[in-house]
């Protein structure tokens, strides 16, 4: 579901890790082997299953910027949470542990959906071998949601009334090298459609579409080349972070001018550590706080 700027508001790719499903009990449920079960793959490769440290940091910030809010009941009112749902016809569907989980005949690829590890809604794509689709298809939110799609690669979420609530982060894939393959969305009312260019990879590809923003909450992660250009040109810092808040919207918009001093403190250390510094923002202008941190998880890639 990009070495630029808005990885995202999300946490995200954040996702799906809050399930602790084994590995072994996927295999069993399913028939399929270890190698290209779709869960199993998810499993194998940290998309699901126990937090990351990143994800625990990013929790942490988030719980550290909420005690500083004004308890005034505004929190959520613009940032919502949305659902992802898997077109995906022709599979057989089952549900372990709170993932939905797609799986192609012949098993040729699988899609997994849920609430993933930090409260948002995330999607993963495990394509096993070359006669696997390049394109593959999500409903986001209700039917009175609609989608607009950035210039970065993200994807802005409307309800109803046109009101920004949500986020698609860019869209990311690689084989299982870790080798990046070019992917793009297209958007149409509330279906998003990641295309995967796959043919002559080594499989399983893995690629996701994911939401950014919870219960009142959002996140933006920047990469290693965004973390290390702060960390080493703190005068670039303030263009890099507006840039990567460009198209948030919203509480992320409304911080990103004043929270540039904190993420350059942050940046020096994650650099140091071989990671990458990102802001989680809590509540709904004018009453907005934030907090940086770092993170090391499949967000922070070059």
């Amino acid at each position: 579901m990009r070495s630029k700027t808005v990885r995202a508001l999300a946490a995200i790719a954040v996702a799906l890790a809050a399930f602790t499903v084994p590995a072994a009990a996927a295999q069993a449920a399913t028939g399929f082997s270890g190698a290209t079960d779709p869960l199993a793959v998810a499993e194998r490769q940290g998309l699901v299953g126990p937090s990351t440290a990143g994800a625990k940091e990013a929790a942490t910030a988030r719980d550290t910027a909420s005690k500083a809010l004004s308890a005034d009941g505004t929190v959520g009112v613009a940032v919502r949470p949305v659902a992802l749902a898997a077109n995906a016809p022709g599979t057989s569907v089952s549900t372990q542990d709170g993932v939905t989980v797609h799986r192609a005949p012949r098993n040729s690829y699988g899609v997994l959906t849920g609430t993933g590890r930090e409260g948002l809604e995330a999607g993963y794509i495990v394509i096993n071998d070359a006669s696997a689709p390049s394109r593959y298809s999500f409903t986001v939110g209700d039917a009175e949601t609609h989608l607009a799609l950035n210039p970065d690669g993200t994807v802005a979420v409307f309800d109803e009334s046109g009101t920004q609530v949500n986020y698609i982060a860019a869209p990311w894939a690689r084989d299982a090298t870790g080798k990046k393959l070019p992917t793009r969305y297209a958007v149409s009312g509330n279906t998003i459609t990641q295309t995967v260019e796959h043919l002559g990879a080594v499989y399983p590809v893995t690629a996701d579409p994911e939401t950014g923003c919870g219960f009142g909450w959002c996140s933006l992660y920047l990469n290693r080349s965004e973390t290390n250009n702060i960390a080493n040109f703190p005068s670039t810092a303030s263009a890099i972070v507006t840039g990567a808040c460009a198209f948030a919207g919203g509480p992320v918009a409304f911080a990103c001018g004043v929270a540039t001093a904190h993420v350059v403190d942050m940046a020096g250390n994650a650099a140091r550590q071989n990671r990458c510094v990102g802001l989680v923002v809590y509540g709904v202008p004018p009453f907005v706080t934030w907090n940086a941190f770092i993170h090391g998880d499949v967000h922070c890639h070059w």
